[in-house]
């Protein structure tokens, strides 16, 4: 299944999620902004990519400069939270989430993306 990299500013639903797949052998990585993330994006090399929609849209330009400086994510599978129009430049979308979600339900719809 590979890195899952989550931005989402929600810190209770990210924790959560966060504790659930972990507590499956999952391995995850989260920030809770669209800053400053590129580096982690090179370094980490996530194989999936969760994007909750309004914490990108806070710095949405920001967001699709890094997106584009890492040659669109370097092809990783994207995840949208409550998925905007906003967001419709990103390539390789592969499914969406909407809150609530269970996140003992998580590792599963990874699985099948």
């Amino acid at each position: 299944m590979g890195l899952i990299f989550w931005i989402d500013e929600n810190t209770f639903a990210t924790s959560l999620a966060e504790r659930a797949l972990t507590g499956q052998g999952v391995d995850f990585y989260t920030v809770n902004s669209a800053k400053d993330f590129a580096y982690l994006i090179v370094d980490l090399k996530p194989q999936t990519i969760v994007i909750e929609s309004h914490t990108v849209l806070k710095e949405l330009a920001l967001f699709r400069e890094q997106y584009e400086a890492t040659q669109k994510f370097f092809g990783a599978k994207i995840v949208l939270i409550n998925p905007l129009a906003e967001l419709s430049f990103l390539e390789n979308t592969a499914g969406t989430l909407n809150v609530p979600f269970n996140p003992f339900t998580l590792k599963e719809f990874f699985s099948n993306i």
